[in-house]
């Protein structure tokens, strides 16, 4: 499917047209957290059933039953529940909504138990949750530029995943954001944007240092699609953080762009002057991590290409296949277990957005 968001008199009001099959749904809900979670979950229960299928959910229900996995898990809950009550409940929504057991849900959500799970070189039956992303940055007078791939560890990604639209209103939270979700997961671990004019793309890290007792990232992504400003997301970062992230935001009434690195003991900002790129793995931080081949892979046929000099440059450097093994637009193989489930592409200079969820890199559009 081709979606194309034409520009309208608010940036983020956009009219999409469903060009292809299959089409990626979008699903809408508004009210409080709560009820945002279940307006969702009813939406979406086959499609999170069917996709709980893939994960390694009822190894981590075995395994959080263990001393070490009972002590992260209830940490990591306790410190996201203490900071995030309401994204805690927009999960409980999701579990009334749909039907399916809360602590599924939350394990699907609880990114620190999946790493350190996988950490201890137990092997999942299913797909570990893993993501595995490409941005690249562009920014000069003339031209403003975040491209994104999106990338998942299931085989086949299009039955599964939707964009949320929804309008938050609880307490002095109103505003509304966009974010390509997947099924039972907090919307913020992929790619959004805000009524506050802020975007988000999310660079999934593996470090190898957990904090039990720190919140998860998933819950600080879920929190940056209510930021207003710059200042505002660097204040929503925790200091009791769980694991680390790469977070890539723009905001277009302050005409930045910044990409922020996180571990559980440090974060790092780098404004955008030029250009810039990043995949799976820390780039400005010295962190202990574990590195994927396909991140140096990608990373290095990206600094094999020119500076971009146009939209159509970046889509060209998402949809390259040039590397047989790892390449920048991903298919799933025996050697790469990732796909590139879709490409975004923001035009800043122009406020609009172009959004492909396709299974050829050749039909992406601008």
């Amino acid at each position: 499917m081709i979606v194309k968001a034409v520009k309208q008199i608010l940036f983020f009001f956009f009219t999409f047209f469903i060009c292809a099959k299959p089409q990626l749904i979008f699903s809408n809900a508004t009210g409080t957290h709560y009820e945002i979670g279940r307006q969702l979950g009813l939406a979406n229960k086959d499609r999170i059933l069917d996709y709980m299928a893939t994960t390694n959910v009822e190894d981590l229900l075995v395994w959080i039953q263990t001393g070490e996995g009972r002590d992260i898990y209830s940490g990591v809950f306790a410190a996201s529940n203490a900071r995030y009550p309401q994204y805690i409940n927009e999960l409980k929504g999701v579990s009334d909504g749909s039907g399916i057991a809360f602590d599924k849900i939350l394990l699907l959500n609880l990114y620190e138990v999946n790493l350190a799970y996988k950490q201890r070189a137990i092997r999942p039956r299913g797909s570990d949750g893993t993501k595995g992303c490409t941005d690249i940055h562009v920014k000069r007078e003339d031209l403003w530029l975040l491209g994104h791939n999106e990338d998942m560890s299931v085989e086949w990604p299009d039955r599964f995943c939707w964009m949320t639209n929804a309008q938050v209103n609880e307490g002095n939270s109103n505003y509304s954001f966009k974010a390509f979700t997947y099924p039972g997961t907090a919307p913020g671990i992929a790619f959004g944007w805000n009524s506050n004019r802020m975007i988000l793309t999310i660079n999934y890290l593996y470090p190898l240092n957990i904090n039990p007792n720190g919140v998860s990232i998933t819950f600080l992504c879920r929190d940056i699609l209510s930021a207003t400003s710059i200042e505002d997301v660097l204040t929503k970062i925790p200091p009791n953080r769980g694991s680390g992230v790469s977070m890539n935001v723009v905001s277009l009434n302050e005409k930045r762009s910044l990409n922020i690195e996180i571990s559980s003991t440090a974060f790092s900002v780098y404004e955008v002057k030029t250009n810039f790129s990043h995949v799976n793995m820390y780039k400005v931080l010295d962190e202990q991590q574990q590195i994927k081949p396909t991140s140096p892979h990608r990373q290095a046929r990206i600094n094999q290409f020119n500076v971009p000099a146009s939209a159509q440059d970046v889509l060209d450097i998402l949809g390259d296949t040039e590397d047989s093994e790892y390449p920048i637009y991903r298919r799933y193989t025996e050697l790469d277990n990732d796909s590139t489930v879709a490409t975004v592409l923001f035009d800043l200079s122009t406020e609009t957005v172009s959004y492909t969820h396709l299974t050829l890199p050749t039909k992406r559009i601008v």
